[in-house]
């Protein structure tokens, strides 16, 4: 989609919910904190701007959380113990000898 499709779609978008209020609706969805009206196509600059920066937060957390799963990862060494197998004793008698 092209940046021109996108702020077409927008406008559109900023239009129906214009009607349903009874205003104008311009300033009022998320990505508009980010709007330039200076600019061609701001609707659909401010959008991707709102979008590039989720992006990176998401990036930076993802990162964040690979470096603190490094930190508390432990590695573990396998230790066997040899357990000795028990010898069967057996008792041995003497035999008296009768005289």
């Amino acid at each position: 989609m092209t940046i021109i499709d996108r702020q077409s779609a927008l406008d559109t978008q900023k239009w129906l919910k214009s009607e349903e209020l009874g205003r104008d609706a311009c300033g009022e969805f998320d990505y508009c904190k980010y709007c330039d009206k200076a600019i061609d196509n701001p609707c659909a600059v401010a959008l991707g701007k709102m979008e590039s920066e989720i992006n990176s937060k998401i990036t930076t957390k993802k990162e964040e959380s690979k470096t603190s799963q490094k930190k508390c990862t432990k590695k573990t060494t396998k230790t066997t113990t040899k357990t000795a197998k028990a010898k069967s004793t057996t008792s041995k008698t003497k035999k008296s000898s009768s005289k």
